[in-house]
């Protein structure tokens, strides 16, 4: 499609296209053989087998537009709450999730719980999201991060082994004696998981300081750490694969894939595609400026899709169940020249599942309008391109009644019981309903 066909026939004819393949991806008419996997792993949780859920996204995974300090306000987080009030099974809690190395979303900050110092650099090649801090060499303050206070029972600590360059690094526990770690693994790529809880002596509260040891030009890829309370091997566990500015092609580097193999989740909610029109960066992902006039077409975003999802699957040990989040309309980018709408961007969202032939849509431009009648279609912050903190909590709303409709309720409706608040780090019982110090409700 070119503006030569003019503006009321080009929006006409991306109207019609779009209707005609939505038409057809309609996600309340989904039977739940498109959650089997989901579903499967979902059952066998209250036997306590966990059940991992992956967010593949962008400025929108990562919370751009969430009030300061950001985490606790990404929709991920809202929908990791609302998850566990549903499903998850008595006496487990369930830690705070997945936290990235590194963060350059405004208002999405790591100092409460990463401590960098000595030779480091933030990286943008391997881990969920692509982030990643590389702990380098130096003869007298090697690059070195401390993990804490812990606010749980457990971490698993994500890394990359087998990348030109990678040795060995050290791991403690507050102040004790240091354990050695290879990172090499020849030169096959591989993600890495260090798992650190109480079988090691940790309790809430303590630190783990990760340091690097390998001699000249070598360095760790530290990517971030799964924080667990009572759920190391049960109950369900989120995981964040989020970058700003970040359109499918920049998932597309094989160092990224590692991660995922660690992962091996049983449910991916995929949110991109939204940046292949409004050119975000698809080189360093680096925050400045903020739009780099990258753009893609809508055919190879949606090339790009079925690349990543086939990565994606490669990785993994058994299919993963699949979501796809289609943004609503998005305002084109001030000096970015795109000559096809959001509209055709649209319509090849739809067309990419469509084709894919086993996943799940959910049409956020239907629900923000539904929620939002009268005003604009969703709900917006001033750069609008982002929910604002309502927005975010009606998506969370939005996929968790979507998901949990698909992979079934916890079978007792009764409130959920949690162990007693002598158990419970301070953060935990400060997120406890008033009045309420053994049982958290459901909604």
């Amino acid at each position: 499609m070119t503006f030569d066909e003019g503006g009321e026939a080009l929006a006409a004819r991306a109207a019609d296209e779009f209707n005609t393949v939505r038409q057809q991806l309609d996600p309340l008419r989904w039977d739940s053989t498109r959650f089997r996997s989901a579903k499967i792993a979902a059952s066998l949780v209250p036997s306590g087998t966990p059940m991992d859920i992956l967010l593949v996204s962008d400025s929108w995974g990562a919370g751009s537009g969430a009030p300061s300090p950001g985490f606790g306000n990404r929709w991920w987080e809202k929908f990791q709450d609302r998850m566990r009030d549903l499903l998850q099974p008595e006496l487990i809690y369930g830690g705070i999730g997945y936290r990235e190395s590194y963060s350059y979303t405004p208002g999405i900050v790591l100092t409460d719980l990463y401590t960098y110092s000595g030779a480091f650099a933030a990286a943008f090649t391997s881990g969920l999201g692509r982030k990643s801090v590389s702990l380098n060499y130096h003869a007298s303050a090697p690059g070195q991060v401390v993990i804490g206070p812990i606010p749980g029972t457990g971490i698993d600590v994500l890394y990359l082994k087998g990348q030109s360059g990678s040795s060995t690094f050290e791991w403690r526990i507050n102040a004790g004696s240091w354990t050695s770690v290879s990172a090499v693994n020849g030169s096959v790529l591989a993600g890495g998981k260090l798992s650190i809880g109480a079988a090691q002596g940790l309790v809430p509260g303590d630190t783990v300081t990760i340091k690097h040891t390998g001699g000249s030009g070598t360095h760790t890829m530290f990517e971030g750490a799964m924080f667990y309370d009572q759920d190391e091997a049960n109950g369900f566990r989120f995981w964040n694969a989020s970058a700003s500015l970040g359109q499918p092609e920049d998932f597309l580097d094989n160092t990224a894939y590692q991660a995922y193999a660690v992962v091996d989740p049983d449910l991916v909610i995929i949110d991109l595609g939204a940046n292949a029109f409004t050119g975000g960066s698809s080189v360093s992902l680096s925050p400045t400026p903020p739009h780099t006039d990258y753009v893609n077409t809508p055919a190879q975003m949606k090339a790009d899709l079925h690349t990543l999802v086939a990565a994606i699957r490669a990785k993994c040990t058994k299919p993963p169940s699949m979501l796809y989040l289609v943004k609503p309309m998005l305002p084109a980018v001030g000096g970015v020249t795109n000559p096809d709408t959001f509209d055709e961007y649209r319509t090849a969202m739809f067309e990419f599942v469509q084709e894919d032939g086993t996943m799940a849509v959910l049409d956020m431009g239907d629900l923000f309008a539904d929620f939002f009648t009268g005003t604009d279609t969703w709900n917006i912050t001033a750069d609008d391109y982002h929910p604002d903190a309502e927005g975010y909590t009606v998506m969370a709303q939005a996929v968790t009644q979507f998901v949990a409709s698909q992979i079934g309720p916890r079978p007792d409706p009764r409130p959920r019981i949690i162990p007693s608040t002598t158990t419970l780090h301070s953060t935990q019982i400060a997120k406890m309903p008033s009045g309420a110090q053994t049982v958290k409700y459901t909604p």
